[in-house]
């Protein structure tokens, strides 16, 4: 049989290893936990920006309809007689309503290149901090 004092050696050697893993397995938890956390933060970034980027493409859309719509009604050879404008008043309103929409819509356009250009830039960030992350 071995030395006694040998195999306590070797059971402080096995209690040393059991205590380094469990270190390092809990630091390999808490970096996944931190990866975890940072994917999810990239997750979460796109679709909102996305969701506010398609509203304004649709209004944009929306507008140009409008616009096309309303330089239809302009054009000599078709006013009065083209649909959708029966008086001047009509035409006048109508200008009126496209000139509001416009700078909504170019407020909307503002916001969203600052909002676009802020979110990139945490985007990055986020990214960088993944692909920089060093286990």
């Amino acid at each position: 049989m071995h030395d006694l004092k040998v195999l306590k050696s070797q059971n402080e050697d096995w209690h040393k290893e059991h205590t380094e893993w469990m270190s390092e397995t809990l630091r390999w938890q808490q970096e996944t936990k931190r990866l975890v956390a940072i994917l999810y933060q990239l997750e979460r970034a796109l679709p909102e920006h996305s969701k506010a980027l398609n509203r304004h493409v649709e209004m944009v859309k929306e507008h140009q309809r409008l616009v096309e719509k309303y330089e239809a009604g302009l054009d000599e050879q078709c006013y009065p007689k083209c649909p959708g404008f029966n008086s001047e008043d009509e035409l006048e309103k109508m200008h009126q309503t496209l000139c509001q929409m416009h700078d909504k819509t170019e407020q909307d356009h503002e916001s969203l290149s600052l909002e676009y250009a802020k979110k990139l830039a945490e985007f990055k960030v986020l990214a960088k901090k993944l692909l920089d992350y060093e286990v």
